[in-house]
């Protein structure tokens, strides 16, 4: 199986084909023999390699035992459950994970679809993405937390047992989910044990051997679905090949301008018009030129590492995702270039190549007249802090605002000044709209 990263564990437990008299074979327990009081200290985490896939466990290795409790304080023990001779998938994540927010529906279709043959838990560790305090991944730096700014999602990495369950409960109140979970031990046994990552997934089968290990659950082109299935010898999917097609729409401008230190991104539309789903390999080539302290992000549903030039993106049938392209500028003037190319993996001829320019200047927004056109208004100033204005020939009614999940968060008549004194920090898609509501051109406005 090939499993997703942030930081809760989900053990998904599946039933039903072999003899409950099965008993497992598991490393020594990593967990503790009593529920932890609230005040006891979380253990500082991190900081943690980026490379998720090599930590932890692997195919082939025998998991560790261990006892976690839910929020009320019972427990829950690996080798008992393994002894009902059911396999286990275990799923890791938190709150300020975007990654695990976003798989949530399926854990929950897991829950529904496999009925008795799969169990699953939750296992909520550190925090991916806490604000104030550094994320434990990597360089410390927290570089997919833009949709946790849009949702408002904004909390610091909890100091005691007792905080970790108030995060806990924060999360249920906002998110429904159908599987029990289980809070990480004080220092973090879990995390430490099988493999620092914020959404990482093993599937251990009866015997407490790991089939399956995922970076990250259900991201990047991993079908946790077929993995169930070929370990249970069942198919509860009937999953259609991934043959779909799309076409790509630039919705933004391929030159960016702002001022040395800001953080910019262009926006692409994936769109599938077919039955079925299309699997997208998304390249960053390495073609693309960044000044030395500048750094770029490929973001789907997930604002990746800079470090990672490679993802995978499904594109569901009649639907569309966007893939946005962030250039963290350094504190210079500068000219930086990305190039993306889109491939489809079960469609060879399916293929598409982005060009992006950005531009640190210190008259930032200012582009030549020849350049504007209805489909590329240029905003000014761009990231705006106040208010900005929109530089466009086309003769535009209204604007209308939308967030990076697609949402509309404001509409407003055609003006000389737009105040965005009371937007969220973030980035926005900015559609221009004719007197009819109709269509007439796209940019990206970022809101600092």
């Amino acid at each position: 199986m090939r499993l997703r990263p942030y930081i809760i564990a989900v053990i998904v437990i599946c039933a039903g084909w072999v003899s409950a008299t099965a008993q497992p074979f598991l490393r020594p327990t990593i967990g503790i023999l009593s529920a932890p009081h609230d005040d006891d200290a979380i253990c500082t985490p991190g900081p943690y390699s980026t490379d998720f896939n090599s930590t932890g466990l692997h195919a082939g290795d025998q998991a560790f035992d261990f006892t976690l409790y839910d929020e009320n304080g019972d427990s829950t023990t690996l080798g008992t459950i393994l002894a009902l001779g059911k396999p286990v998938l275990l799923v890791a994540g938190s709150y300020t994970c975007p990654v695990f927010r976003y798989n949530v529906a399926t854990i929950n279709d897991i829950v529904k679809r496999y009925g008795d043959h799969v169990s699953t838990y939750i296992i909520y560790t550190v925090e991916a993405h806490p604000v104030v305090d550094k994320s434990p991944y990597g360089d410390g730096d927290a570089y997919s937390d833009e949709l946790n700014v849009m949702e408002g999602i904004q909390f610091t990495q909890p100091k005691t047992y007792g905080q970790r369950k108030a995060m806990l409960r924060t999360m249920q109140e906002k998110l429904t989910i159908n599987a029990p979970i289980l809070l990480d031990a004080p220092c973090n046994q879990y995390l430490e044990a099988f493999g620092p990552a914020p959404n990482n997934a093993y599937l251990i089968d009866q015997n407490g051997m790991v089939r399956y290990k995922e970076p990250w659950f259900n991201l990047n082109g991993s079908n946790v679905y077929s993995d169930l299935d070929e370990l249970l010898n069942i198919d509860t999917t009937q999953a259609q090949a991934d043959t779909g097609r799309i076409h790509v729409e630039l919705v933004t401008n391929d030159t960016i301008y702002a001022t040395p230190g800001s953080t910019v991104s262009a926006e692409a539309r994936l769109i599938n018009e077919t039955d079925v789903p299309a699997l997208i390999r998304i390249d960053r080539h390495n073609g693309s030129k960044m000044p030395g302290d500048w750094k770029s992000a490929l973001c789907t549903n997930v604002c990746l590492s800079p470090n990672v030039d490679t993802t995978v993106l499904r594109v569901e049938a009649h639907s569309e995702e966007h893939l946005r392209i962030y250039v963290y500028m350094g504190d210079s003037v500068g000219t930086g270039r990305v190039f993306v190319h889109l491939h489809n993996e079960y469609v060879p001829e399916d293929t598409f190549k982005i060009r992006l320019v950005y531009i640190a200047t210190d008259q930032a927004g200012v582009r030549p007249t020849t350049e504007t056109s209805l489909s590329a208004p240029v905003l000014m100033p761009n990231p705006a802090t106040s208010a900005w204005s929109i530089n466009t020939t086309a003769p535009y009614a209204s604007i209308r605002l939308y967030d990076v999940l697609g949402r509309v968060v404001a509409q407003y008549p055609a003006s000389d000044r737009y105040s965005c004194a009371s937007l969220p920090y973030g980035t926005y898609r900015v559609e221009l709209l004719d007197t009819e509501g109709k269509h007439i051109g796209t940019s990206t406005l970022v809101r600092e």
